[in-house]
């Protein structure tokens, strides 16, 4: 391989660069449980928040690392080079907010709508779907088409599809109105996934090529993980406030409203959502769907 491509051959000298690897990940996987623990647990309970500053803390020591390294894991001076900073942030926006229009869409029929299994499943075939068969497509439109082009329309019908799914009604439980922003975020994701790693590739030198590729990589991969996180934070949250501002104004009975309140401040508006009928506080079960669809809306 390093006959037919020389410039993937390591540089002279190249050593493990343990403590940047270290660093880097503790701070990772501490930052990560914040931000997945933190919309269940509460941003402000103990271990999210030192797990945040830990984490952060970590993060930091791995850039003063790498700054000093002999053979550093991530050359920080590649942010310099401007089209790789960009596709970087690009990288991390996008795919969080294809990951995160999946889990609203779940979260959307699932429970909040509380459709079937094989319901919820019928709007991934048109998520994820496009992608098996479109990226061969893409691979090879690579080497005809600019990938900033490519990686563009990708993000411009997956804005316009969460864009579409803003306007969803959370008491139509039909899927119709899914069919088209959710084709066209599936396809938009296809025209991204690969275009991204090519921009990076493109904006490097060769023999930092691997180094760019991998990066690329972690910061989708972070991606990925931030997004169910991010929006679910987002939705019950936004959810939340709507259905607090909401409770008071509404006429429940005495009864039903004490318990509504009650398991709102426990489980949020979608746990009043759940209770089955003539249940303590379920009299409030329209006022948690609407804003349940209200956070989600927002999410989107």
């Amino acid at each position: 391989m390093t006959r037919m491509f020389p410039a993937l051959r390591a540089r002279p000298g190249r050593e493990l660069d343990i403590p940047g690897q270290i660093t880097f990940a503790i701070g990772l996987v501490l930052v990560l449980y914040a931000a997945v623990e933190g919309p269940e647990s509460g941003w402000t309970t103990l271990p999210v928040i030192l797990s945040s500053g830990i984490g952060l803390c970590f993060l930091v020591g791995f850039a003063v690392v790498e700054l000093g390294a002999k053979s550093p894991i991530f050359d920080l001076t590649l942010f310099r080079n401007r089209a790789f900073t960009v596709g970087s942030v690009v990288a991390v926006i996008g795919i969080l907010a294809f990951l995160g229009a999946c889990f609203a869409t779940s979260m959307w029929l699932g429970p909040v709508q509380h459709q079937g299994p094989l319901r919820v499943a019928v709007p991934f075939l048109l998520l994820q779907g496009p992608a098996f068969r479109l990226i061969p497509v893409v691979s090879r439109l690579l080497h005809r088409v600019a990938p900033t082009w490519l990686l563009t329309s990708g993000f411009v019908l997956m804005s316009v599809g969460c864009l579409l799914c803003t306007r969803l009604d959370v008491t139509d439980a039909g899927l119709s109105a899914f069919v088209v922003p959710d084709l066209l975020i599936g396809v938009g994701f296809a025209l991204c996934v690969s275009s991204v790693t090519a921009v990076a590739l493109d904006s490097v030198p060769p023999q930092l090529a691997g180094m760019a590729s991998a990066t690329t990589n972690m910061l989708r991969d972070l991606s990925f993980a931030l997004g169910p996180a991010v929006v679910g934070a987002v939705a019950l949250s936004k959810a939340g406030t709507a259905f607090s501002s909401n409770l008071d104004g509404a006429g429940l009975p005495p009864d039903h409203l004490g318990a509504a309140r009650g398991i709102a401040a426990e489980g949020g508006p979608i746990a009043v959502n759940s209770l089955p009928p003539g249940a303590p506080g379920s009299a409030a079960h329209d006022l948690a769907l609407d804003a349940l669809g209200s956070g989600f809306s927002n999410a989107f």
